[in-house]
């Protein structure tokens, strides 16, 4: 909800591609951690492109999500089971479940070099909601990974 704010807020006050974010809202629950990511259209289409040679499909931006990112929680590499990726004139939404084995989370490592090669200055933004608890992230070429603790 906070993260779809944010990105509204880019979209209302920054002219187009002033500002190029991806959100990821991550809820993490019992043995699961829920994962959806919004990307700008264009900037996700050529990234396709150049790392594929082909045109956007869900499939290929779901492989591209697993090759330039990694989701680590108690020191164990979480597999992305991609739900659904959608499109609309402005976005693509992939939404995935990142399954994992131990009933309380301690450690949770990220990282996601999504975009930053293909376009200057991106950022991704992740936000993360545990035991009522929210944190945010800024991911940027210069800073690819966070540990969180709880």
């Amino acid at each position: 909800m906070i993260a779809t704010f944010f990105l509204a807020l880019t979209l209302i006050f920054a002219p187009t591609h002033d500002m190029s974010v991806a959100i990821y809202e991550l809820e993490v629950q019992k043995a699961k951690i829920l994962m959806e990511a919004t990307f700008d259209k264009e900037n996700i289409e050529e990234a396709i492109r150049k790392e594929y040679g082909e045109e956007a499909s869900p499939d290929l931006v779901a492989s591209y999500l697993v090759k330039h990112s990694s989701w680590i929680a108690n020191k164990k590499r979480l597999d992305i089971n991609t739900q659904s990726v959608t499109h609309d004139r402005q976005f693509y939404n992939l939404k995935a479940e990142l399954p994992f084995t131990s009933e309380a989370l301690s450690t949770f490592q990220i990282r996601n070099t999504v975009l930053f090669n293909e376009v200057d200055n991106h950022s991704n933004i992740v936000f993360i909601s545990y035991q009522g608890k929210e944190k945010i992230y800024k991911l940027t070429s210069r800073r690819s990974g966070i540990l969180v603790e709880w």
